[in-house]
């Protein structure tokens, strides 16, 4: 919620990007909790502690983070549809999901864990990158686009 409540703060009321910027944090974050959790799934089924690749398995876990990854990518989308971001962070998010994406179904066709702690490793950066990058094209690249036109 800190990206949402530093947002309001900033312009005073809740609009549709306020939003879209909340969901991709909350979207990321399941994926990220999911992937510690098969990294160390024998753990919770010991502790008995009912997380979604515990109950549903992993395989089905990382599938539905296939989803969650492409689902990023759609906010990521609508957010350029809607002007508030450019082409920068959308290329470096498809290009996270790539990599991701290659780790988890590496993971699926080995069951090797250390697929699942790369992927956990590549998943961490993603959203501060992303988040950067978005403050990057929303704070420097419109007023280097006007410099541009007017050379």
């Amino acid at each position: 919620m800190p990206i949402l409540g530093g947002f309001v703060a900033y312009i005073g009321y809740v609009n549709i990007q306020a939003i879209l910027l909340s969901s991709i944090i909350m979207i990321w974050s399941t994926i990220h909790i999911w992937l510690i959790l098969i990294y160390y799934i024998n753990d919770y089924k010991n502790a008995k502690i009912p997380m979604l690749p515990v109950i549903i398995g992993e395989r089905k876990t990382i599938y539905i983070s296939f989803l969650n990854l492409a689902l990023i990518n759609t906010v990521l989308l609508v957010l350029l549809l809607i002007n508030f971001t450019k082409l920068l962070s959308i290329i470096a998010s498809l290009i996270f999901t790539v990599v991701i994406s290659i780790f988890l179904i590496k993971y699926l066709s080995t069951t090797e864990k250390t697929y699942v702690r790369k992927a956990y490793k590549i998943l961490s950066p993603y959203i501060g990158i992303i988040l950067l990058l978005l403050f990057i094209e929303r704070t420097f690249l419109p007023s280097l686009s006007i410099q541009i036109l007017q050379k």
